[in-house]
């Protein structure tokens, strides 16, 4: 493959909108150059990356002067604390696999609320949280009563309270996000016992709805529970969906008030709840680690000890987990047409710190030659070099060719 540039979905979070930068300005009652200035970020250069695999070289941005309410600097504090996680789970799928003969998964869970309940949060911000930590402890307890036979054994998982809609951020919309890998702890053996994924999701929606009403909660006949399965490995596409899953999970809502204003204006009819908006904005959208999941650092420093077994489960499992990965990823076919240009720039991203370099084209490993200036990008792109933009709208990447598009 040829040398290519690639500015990243990141764009939008770099600059965001006009709308994004008027609404945090009167809803924190900034003038213009002070909200322009909190809200942006600067590209100052391009990283210079060349790919041993692919024998070609890519240019990365490099950002800086990150404003307190810039959307690319919330977007990198959740990209880095999920990304430490995830690298730890992969490790330890990486150890076990020669010793569990089936797949270890993340189970993904969600588990929401009434709307009702959650436009609660407009009058009491408060509140409405604290009963949901109850009613999500409640669950956490069940599910341990459920997979659990003795006191020396714990579950790995932790959960997100997301306050808002993903795609309306102004609406309330109370919901847990759940990750739980499926093993189990068992501290005095020092070992790991692996349970089938395939969790009942009737039951999961019936125990819910319990909870909810036991807690006073309105709830309608089919509350919505959602699960799914992402396997943990080191396969491209598992573990970039891994990646993004958590990262998605511990993301700030100032992401989300950004890709809101892409397709809408600011009006003064959105600040009608500004109270409750300027709760939100500060609200520290936290992971809670529970069991292992606590420790799994201490774990991962016992590993030559550890040992694993699997319990009895569905015959059935795989050809179900298989389904509906095919279900989520589309054919075979159709992932290795993509893969090309599809998102491996958490790749890159991910290991800056780590002073480690993967190629966000193949997910190779890269190593980085220089820091290039923007005239130089500039430049090379008038010379006819291939520069693409990813279309978020689009979920891909897309061809541009000329200097204007590389400014805009």
């Amino acid at each position: 493959m040829e040398n290519v540039i690639i500015q990243t979905h990141n764009d939008i979070l770099v600059n965001p909108p006009k709308g994004f930068v008027e609404f945090i300005q009167k809803l924190l009652d900034y003038d213009e150059v002070s909200a322009k200035i909190i809200t942006s970020a600067e590209i100052e250069g391009y990283y210079e990356v060349f790919c041993g695999e692919g024998r070609h070289i890519v240019y990365y941005p490099k950002i800086s002067n990150m404003g307190k309410f810039n959307p690319y600097r919330k977007h990198k504090t959740a990209r880095r604390s999920s990304s430490r996680f995830v690298k730890a789970l992969l490790k330890l799928a990486e150890f076990l696999q020669d010793v569990i003969r089936k797949g270890i998964y993340n189970i993904c869970i969600e588990l929401t609320y009434p709307k009702s309940f959650s436009y609660k949060l407009y009058d009491d911000f408060y509140t409405p949280q604290r009963i949901a930590n109850e009613c999500f402890k409640e669950f956490y307890e069940w599910l341990k009563s459920s997979l659990l036979k003795s006191e020396n054994e714990e579950l790995g998982l932790c959960q997100n309270l997301h306050l808002w809609s993903t795609k309306n951020p102004f609406e309330p919309h109370l919901h847990h996000h759940i990750n739980m890998a499926n093993l189990i702890w068992n501290r005095s053996e020092k070992k790991f016992i692996r349970f089938s994924p395939m969790l009942n999701v009737d039951e999961l929606r019936s125990v819910w709805k319990e909870i909810l009403q036991k807690r006073g909660i309105e709830t309608p006949e089919n509350v919505d529970v959602r699960i799914r399965f992402i396997p943990i490995n080191n396969e491209w596409r598992n573990k970039n969906d891994l990646f993004r899953r958590f990262r998605y999970c511990s993301r700030s809502v100032v992401l989300d008030f950004c890709r809101f204003f892409e397709e809408n204006e600011f009006s003064d009819d959105l600040l009608s709840n500004k109270e409750y908006l300027i709760n939100l904005l500060f609200y520290v959208n936290r992971r809670v680690n529970y069991g292992w999941f606590r420790y799994i650092n201490r774990i991962l420093k016992l590993l030559d000890e550890i040992r694993a077994e699997e319990m009895d489960d569905f015959t059935k499992e795989e050809e179900l987990i298989l389904k509906d990965l095919e279900r989520l990823h589309g054919s075979d076919d159709e992932a290795e047409e993509l893969k090309q240009f599809d998102i491996p720039t958490e790749f890159l991203e991910l290991f800056y710190n780590a002073k480690e370099w993967y190629c966000p084209i193949c997910g190779s490993r890269a190593k980085l030659l220089d820091v290039v200036t923007v005239d130089t990008i500039s430049k090379l792109i008038n010379k006819g070099i291939k520069y693409y933009k990813w279309d978020q709208n689009r979920h891909k990447w897309v061809l541009h060719s000329n200097y204007k598009t590389f400014h805009k």
